[in-house]
């Protein structure tokens, strides 16, 4: 008798996720939204809209949407998941939640919404250093992203700042 995983397996959701991102990485972004999509949509019929897998496929299709140029969509579904995030059961520094504060924020910056964009990018990178270090590269991408945003709303003293802490932080990496 022959064994399957099927499609609702969780190795073949995993590879599924990991297809749709090597599409995205690729240019092909209708192909990846596709398998994403259907990744995200087992995953909720499997496990329910708030398990954490079923959150990071939901972010992983934010951000494709996003890099396919639908920005407003990807704003959207980025606020439903931050919305499904159970802060009894992951907190308010899960790392989930902060990639999607995150994510919020870069989407934010392509709207052109830098005020709302600061907002986030300023929430993300205070969370993640305390969560994570100031020298992990998911605070560092944050702090690089805000003095990036900070820049570009002409804020120039906020952002020389913040990229004089990140050469630091960056010089100081191990």
């Amino acid at each position: 008798m022959k064994d399957t995983l099927g499609p609702s397996n969780p190795s073949t959701l995993t590879a599924q996720s990991n297809l749709g991102l090597a599409l995205q990485e690729e240019g092909f972004p209708t192909e990846a939204i596709n398998h994403l999509q259907r990744c995200l949509n087992l995953r909720i019929d499997k496990l329910g809209p708030g398990h954490l897998d079923s959150l990071i496929a939901r972010n992983n299709l934010a951000m494709a949407i996003m890099r396919s140029g639908e920005f407003d969509a990807a704003k959207a579904m980025l606020a439903e998941t931050r919305d499904l995030v159970s802060i009894e059961e992951y907190g308010t520094d899960h790392p989930i939640l902060l990639n999607v504060i995150h994510n919020m924020g870069l989407v934010c910056r392509n709207l052109g919404e830098l005020e709302e964009a600061t907002v986030h990018l300023q929430q993300a990178w205070t969370l993640r250093e305390r969560k994570q270090g100031p020298h992990h590269p998911n605070s560092i991408e944050s702090l690089k992203t805000l003095a990036d945003v900070y820049r570009r709303r002409n804020m120039l003293d906020d952002s020389i700042q913040h990229f004089e802490k990140l050469v630091e932080l960056l010089e100081e990496r191990p």
